[in-house]
């Protein structure tokens, strides 16, 4: 065999090898592992899940707690009056009743055993915006307490001994009204306070309703 020969069968030998070589069984390389998140997993999460459970009343504000026990949103009292309503009323599933008075700024938003009102913008800081009226314990599955855990239909006489309280007669029957969770207009001005004020109507009755911000001066 010449060396012309030799060479092309070489040449021919090397190109059968690399063809078998590229067409035979490839290595199984695996991919990037992949973690779903489930559709269960989603479900599990307690942000999911936690719903608005009552509402917590207090001097300056009203925080919206949830069934795990979280505090959701909080609106004090010289905030507009709109969004308030609008968030209250996603917490009750209902909408209000809501009251116009022509010729004035007042308006008022009125659920069953609740209602918020207002006379008009906030004048910061002495007139707050929202004035809230709770007649209820509980507003369309949702309970409403002050920050000591008082709700309407609770018993007022150790409150009396422990809090600012007078009496007075309306329509001839003896009323009970008791101040609460005080706090200063402002850090430099104790005198005058914002309360929530706890009424009983017989006196000798439980807290028939209760009230937030209530000044006490003009």
């Amino acid at each position: 065999m010449n060396r012309g020969t030799l060479f092309v069968a070489v040449a021919a030998l090397v190109v059968i090898l690399t063809g078998c070589s590229s067409n035979g069984p490839q290595p199984n390389i695996p991919g990037p592992a992949v973690t779903p998140t489930t559709t269960e997993e989603k479900e599990a999460s307690p942000e999911a899940r936690a719903t608005p459970d009552h509402l917590v009343v207090s001097a300056s504000s009203v925080q919206i707690i949830l069934d795990d026990g979280t505090m959701g949103d909080e609106f004090g009292y010289f905030e507009p009056i709109e969004p308030v309503a609008a968030a209250l009323t996603a917490v009750f599933g209902r909408e209000p009743v809501t009251t116009t008075y022509e010729g004035i700024p007042s308006v008022d938003y009125e659920w069953n055993g609740m209602s918020i009102g207002t006379d008009g913008p906030a004048q910061r800081p002495t007139n707050p915006e929202i004035i809230m009226h709770v007649t209820a314990a509980e507003v369309h599955g949702i309970g409403i307490e002050t920050v000591d855990g008082i709700q309407v239909g609770d018993p007022v006489a150790v409150l009396e001994v422990a809090n600012p309280s007078h009496r007075w007669q309306r329509d001839g029957v003896e009323e009970l009204v008791i101040k609460v969770n005080s706090v200063p207009v402002t850090p430099d001005d104790t005198q005058r306070t914002f309360s929530v004020e706890l009424r009983s109507l017989p006196s000798d009755g439980p807290v028939t309703q209760f009230s937030a911000p209530i000044k006490n001066f003009e």
